[in-house]
Parts: C-alpha cells; sequence; structure tokens
C-alpha cells in the first residue's frame, strides 16, 4: 500500500470519529443519563403575596349616616296643665253665714284688739266643737298653734292655691296626708285675737301667699 492510501484511510478515521462524537453530545440531551441531574419542577401554587395595610382594600360601608347633611330633632311632648275652675274646685267648710267679710285691702275695727286692721280672711259662724271640713282636694301642708289664730291646719291645693283654718283643732289627719273636698279635718275651737266675735272659722285662702276672698273662691251661696 501506497503511503498516499494511508493517508487518506487516517483522515477518514478522524471524520468519523468527530461525527460521532457530534451524535454523542446530541443523544445526551434527549436521553439524559440517570446520573444527569434532573431540571428542578416549577411548582404551579400561587405565589404568597404580603399585602400592608396601606395596599388593603376597604369595603365601603354603606350604613352610617352622613353626620354633615343629617341633623338629629329632639321633640318634646308639650306639657299644658289647665287648673280647673275654682267654683268646680271649693266647698263651704263650715256653715254659709258669714261673720266678718274679706276685708280686700281695708281697714277693719276688732272688737278683741281694740283697734283697726286689715281682715284676710272671711268668718264662718259656727258652734265650738262644730265639724270643720276641707275646702277642696289638697295635701295638709301644716298643723300648728299661733298665739294670735289659735289651732291652725293648713292644706295645700296645688297652683300655688293655700287654705288655713284658724280656730281649727286637726282630727284624724297629719302633715303629708291627701284629703279630699268636703273631707273633715277637725273641729271648732277658738280664735283668741277674735275672741269677742264669738265661736267661728276664720278662713283665708292665698294664692302665691297673696290673700284672696274666700267667698269669691268658693263661689257659693253664702249669706252675709
Amino acid at each position: 500500500m501506497k503511503i498516499r492510501d494511508k493517508g487518506f484511510f487516517v483522515t477518514m478515521g478522524v471524520c468519523i470519529l468527530a461525527v460521532g462524537a457530534v451524535a454523542a453530545v446530541s443523544l445526551s440531551y434527549v436521553f439524559p443519563r440517570e446520573d444527569d441531574t434532573v431540571p428542578p419542577v416549577t411548582s404551579t401554587t400561587a405565589p404568597t403575596t404580603t399585602t400592608t395595610a396601606a395596599q388593603q382594600v376597604q369595603t365601603p360601608v354603606t350604613n352610617v349616616p352622613d353626620l354633615r347633611t343629617t341633623t338629629t330633632t329632639t321633640t318634646t311632648a308639650a306639657v299644658t296643665t289647665t287648673a280647673p275652675p275654682m267654683a268646680d274646685l271649693y266647698v263651704l267648710p263650715l256653715t254659709n253665714e258669714v261673720k266678718k267679710a274679706f276685708s280686700k285691702g281695708e281697714l277693719v275695727f276688732s272688737e278683741t284688739m281694740q283697734d283697726w286692721r286689715i281682715h284676710n280672711g272671711t268668718d264662718f259662724a259656727g258652734k265650738a266643737g262644730a265639724e270643720v271640713k276641707a275646702a277642696a282636694n289638697g295635701t295638709v301642708k301644716a298643723i300648728f298653734e299661733d298665739t294670735l289664730w289659735g289651732h291652725t291646719v293648713e292644706i295645700d291645693h296645688g297652683f300655688g292655691i293655700v287654705s288655713r283654718y284658724c280656730g281649727v283643732s286637726a282630727r284624724n289627719i297629719q302633715v303629708g296626708d291627701t284629703v279630699k273636698a268636703g273631707d273633715p279635718i277637725g273641729i271648732l275651737t277658738a280664735v283668741p285675737c277674735e275672741e269677742a266675735d264669738g265661736a267661728h272659722l276664720h278662713l283665708e285662702i292665698l294664692s302665691s301667699d297673696k290673700p284672696l276672698d274666700p267667698v269669691a273662691v268658693i263661689g257659693l251661696e253664702v249669706r252675709q
């Protein structure tokens, strides 16, 4: 064999080896060996995202009133207090005989005191020991004995009206008791500063401490 023929075969061998090496590398990518490292599997789980307070979505609240346009109004029911006519409230506490009338500001001579003075009440004739009645519904305000006016009972009728019974000794009542018009409140005794006028009830009716004419307040027929 000639030398040049040997060169030909050497060249062919080198080419065959080169082709084989390229094929081997290509097959290693298609069919990996057991000892090759397997690429990591990508997870299908959604990534966890940390949301800050500023990123949180706030759900709007729709049931809160708009204080900028809403006005709160408090309505208080009007309370009307109407006092019944006095003539419908009062009854005569003793007899209908007037011994001394209400003076209406003018001075009246006192036989007992021997002087001239204002008579702030009405004197109703009666007998010692006679039953005296409440002139109207009310609450017993006071029971006391006065040097000039003797045993005295006061009844509060509300609306600023108070009746005062001078010369009456209280029976079966005490301060704070509720009485009705015509209820017995005591017995007739004496009025020291009017003793010369005989047995009688000195009745005063006051409105906010201002004396009123008892006969006009009671509004019933009396004999004068």
